[in-house]
Order: structure tokens, then sequence, then C-alpha cells
């Protein structure tokens, strides 16, 4: 229920997601935890409690270097990215992003590295970043490459 009402921007009735977090402990599910973290990232960045947001995205991704977990470790540095741009803070938002397209890469997840890139699914990435930094100059080749690598993952193999 939380996801959903999540997905719909009913921010106030996703809040499913803390019970979800207090469960995975319970029951010492550690890659559940962490996701679930992250889902209550996100809602509390849609609530604009943005500080509440970082801390639940920083865990989220020392539960999922802890466990090495790549993908979901790159999913947690994006999300942290996100919130660290809504707060202004494009320099270590941008390190984020970058090092989430650096794992991306190396695990060959294409979409993951559009993301990156652009933030297709969070709306923040490297391009935009640069773009909302002031420095207009460096974002275009990151968006041309979101769009060339969602473009080239798209087709069937």
């Amino acid at each position: 229920m939380g996801i959903v009402n999540r997905r719909l921007g009913r921010y106030a009735e996703a809040e499913h997601h803390r019970g979800a977090v207090a469960i995975h402990r319970e029951v010492d599910d550690l890659p559940g935890e962490g996701r679930a973290l992250g889902n209550l990232g996100f809602v509390e960045m849609g609530l604009g409690a943005y500080d509440a947001a970082r801390e639940h995205h920083t865990r989220s991704l020392e539960i999922h270097r802890e466990r090495g977990d790549r993908a979901d470790e790159a999913v947690s540095l994006t999300n942290l990215g996100a919130v660290l741009e809504r707060l202004g803070r494009y320099p270590e938002a941008l390190d984020h992003h970058e090092r989430a397209l650096a794992i991306y890469h190396d695990i060959g997840y294409r979409i993951g590295e559009a993301d990156a890139l652009h933030g297709i699914g969070i709306g923040v990435g490297i391009g935009i970043v640069r773009r909302r930094a002031g420095r207009p100059d460096q974002a275009t080749d990151p968006l041309r490459d979101a769009i060339a690598t969602a473009r080239e993952s798209a087709k069937p193999t």
C-alpha cells in the first residue's frame, strides 16, 4: 500500500513504509529493511522532510554496502543524490550520482546508467544537477548520453 500511495502522490497515506521498516528489523531481514528505508526516504522527500529523507537513504546505503549488494547500493546513491540536490548541496549530489553511474556501468545495468545521467526515475541526475548548479554547459552531454542509453536499452535483443 505504501508504494501505491507514494506513486499516486499521496505521501501522507504512504506512512506504511515506517511500519515496514519496523517489521523488517523485527524479523532480521536486512535487505528488506534497506529497501523499506529507501521507500520511506521517498515519502519524506515528497513531504519536504529532506533531512529525514537523507538520514533514511544514508542508512539504506549503509545496509546495501554492508551486504555487498551493488545494484541496491547504486539505487541508494541515486536517491541520496536526489535529496542532496533538493537541499542545494550540488557538489555532493553530483558525487553520489557519479558513483551510482560507475556502479551501474560496472554491473551492466544500462537503465540505471540512464537514470544516473538524467534522473529518469526521480527527476534528478548528473545532467540536471549540473544545470541547476549553474553549469548548463556541462549538462548537455550527460542528458544526451541518458537519451541514447535509454533508447539502446529499450531495443529488443
